[in-house]
């Protein structure tokens, strides 16, 4: 039978969940709560054949990164991993993320990493969060590898006028979740998610709502499912517009509840522009711009004067793209379909641009994309793990020029964004 016991342990690096890493006794153990550098009292609560998971009991050896954390329930709600780290630290520890992705997944042995670039907002910076209700009715976050819902009254990564907004709303029986999504303007859009049709007091409430300063709309959600996935099946007004309205890299966009949008609008800007800056695209160069989402980028790089094609397999998300085009009088040829089923028939390609969602793409893409031969590809992830795989693809198949630029697109988390320029090898 298992007994918990207490070891000290020096901690020498982060997983990618933020947790510490130590050595006892040979085994690998994972202390929640402590950083690099730093002896600790921990205990261990399980212990298998290769690893054992411990709780911090005490820091004897403080790291001198270390620093308090401005949430009362970090370390108890999964937002955040590394709220107690000096936010200088934390942009290191991304980087380093990323250089041991590409070195022990993608086996890559040649490859430049610039340094991760700062968020101009390390707190309040994201435009949209999704909060569960408990059942004594207050709004939370999940804990950490949980579904038990910590109560919170304010996010200090959410933007300041979705917090301001929380603060005045008080939920009332049936309601699952509320998403909150603002804009630059200090806009919002208010979505009450249920299992059934609104009740009265739900209709009611919403009313209440849309009289709050700033709220631009108040939407109900029907998600009908047993799971505790946060997304809703259908979207239906209730108070005014069912959209904000956003401008990002002087492009103007509607943004709706179920819309793929970037959280941190600043960096976000950032990113963009280094992509760009990489492509070195010139007037009049064709340009594929794989999983276009809403078209932000296609749109874009189209004002730059490039001609565009963007794919998209979404089909909202492919007429969301056509009407913001339409909106910014630019020409944009975006297409409905997969990228490895439709990049045969787009014609001369010198840059293609891949933005794929988190599990990266299907070896029949990358492959799809070599086949054009295109001169670069600049590839943005969110993900290390699944971009160094890739990248494994690429510098197998005559594509071995590679330079990373890390984003710190979700600060106080161990999530890092990085775009990736990919050049054939002479």
């Amino acid at each position: 039978m298992f007994m918990e016991q207490e070891v000290l342990l020096r901690i020498r690096d982060l997983t990618v969940f933020g947790e510490g890493v130590g050595t006892h006794e040979g085994l690998t153990v994972f202390v929640d709560g402590a950083l690099p550098e730093e002896l600790v009292l921990a205990k261990i609560v399980l212990k298998k054949t290769s690893y054992a998971k411990a709780e911090l009991i005490k820091v004897i050896e403080k790291s001198p990164d270390r620093t308090y954390p401005i949430c009362p329930v970090f370390g108890m709600c999964g937002g955040c991993q590394m709220m107690q780290l000096a936010y200088e630290k934390q942009l290191e520890v991304k980087k380093k993320r990323v250089f041991d992705a590409f070195e022990r997944i993608g086996k890559l042995k040649e490859f430049e990493i610039a340094a991760c670039v700062a968020s101009p907002k390390p707190l309040y910076y994201r435009n949209k969060i999704q909060l569960p209700v408990s059942e004594n009715l207050k709004f939370g976050l999940y804990a950490k590898r949980s579904h038990d819902i910590v109560p919170i009254d304010t996010c200090y990564i959410q933007s300041e006028v979705g917090n301001k907004i929380l603060e005045e709303i008080r939920p009332v029986k049936g309601i699952r979740h509320i998403l909150i999504r603002s804009n630059r303007k200090g806009e919002l859009i208010i979505v009450l998610v249920t299992r059934e049709k609104p009740t009265p007091e739900i209709k009611s409430l919403a009313k209440e709502i849309s009289q709050k300063v700033g709220v631009k709309g108040v939407l109900h959600g029907l998600n009908a499912r047993e799971d505790n996935v946060l997304f809703s099946d259908a979207y239906t007004t209730l108070y005014s517009d069912p959209y904000l309205e956003e401008e990002i890299l002087g492009i103007k966009v509607h943004i709706s509840p179920a819309s793929f949008f970037q959280v941190n609008l600043e960096q976000a800007e950032n990113l963009y522009r280094k992509a760009f800056e990489l492509s070195e695209l010139k007037e009049g160069d064709r340009v594929l711009d794989a999983y276009s989402g809403i078209g932000v980028f296609a749109i874009y790089l189209a004002k730059q004067g490039a001609c565009v094609v963007g794919i998209e397999v979404v089909e909202s998300a492919v007429e969301d793209a056509k009407k913001n085009a339409e909106r910014n009088e630019v020409r944009v040829d975006f297409r409905l379909g997969t990228v490895e089923k439709l990049i045969g028939k787009v014609g001369k390609i010198d840059v293609v641009f891949i933005n794929p969602p988190r599990k990266g793409c299907e070896e029949s893409v990358l492959e799809a994309i070599v086949a054009r031969s295109p001169e670069k590809v600049i590839y943005t992830s969110c993900d290390p793990a699944t971009l160094a795989r890739d990248l494994h693809f690429f510098a197998k198949n005559g594509y071995g020029k590679i330079e990373a630029f890390p984003f710190d697109m979700f600060p106080q988390t161990m999530h890092v964004e990085t775009v990736v320029r990919i050049r054939k090898e002479n």
